[in-house]
């Protein structure tokens, strides 16, 4: 029985440990997304999840919202 219990622990811990990682990686890099303010697809760079659309100069946060 408590093997079970080793084998969830270590897949919950395993599966923290990965989205922790992907959002990390998705939160700084460059994507192209449709800007909430002049409502063009542009290319913008993400820092900590921040952004700025090179166009209209809005401040975009990129929010990773998943299950």
């Amino acid at each position: 029985m408590s093997r079970n219990k080793d084998f969830d622990k270590f897949f919950k811990n395993f599966e923290k440990d990965m989205k922790s990682h992907v959002n990390k990686e998705l939160l700084n890099t460059t994507h192209e997304i449709e800007c909430p303010e002049c409502q063009k697809k542009r290319k913008i760079k993400f820092k900590n999840g921040k952004g700025k659309c090179k166009y209209c100069n809005s401040t975009i946060n990129l929010d990773l919202d998943y299950n």
